[in-house]
């Protein structure tokens, strides 16, 4: 933090300042990158997870009314 804070600040570093900057925010870099693609994924994988809930409900409910409706057009007193 002090090194980046002396680049800021306009200050030069030497060369093993400089390399061990690098490092650091290479670290810091592949770090964030490798959360945000575990964080991509776990929400894509939560989405799909949604939507094939919801389909299986749809589907559910379609039978459900199909079979309701089926019932009540072989029933005697169907239409009084």
């Amino acid at each position: 933090m002090k090194l980046l804070s002396r680049l800021v600040q306009g200050r030069n570093l030497s060369r093993r300042e400089h390399n061990l900057l690098v490092r650091a925010l290479g670290r810091t870099l592949t770090l964030t990158l490798s959360l945000t693609l575990t964080l991509t994924l776990t929400l894509t994988l939560a989405l799909t997870l949604t939507l094939t809930l919801t389909l299986a409900l749809t589907l559910t409910l379609t039978l459900t009314l199909t079979l309701t409706l089926t019932r009540c057009a072989c029933s005697p007193t169907w239409g009084g």
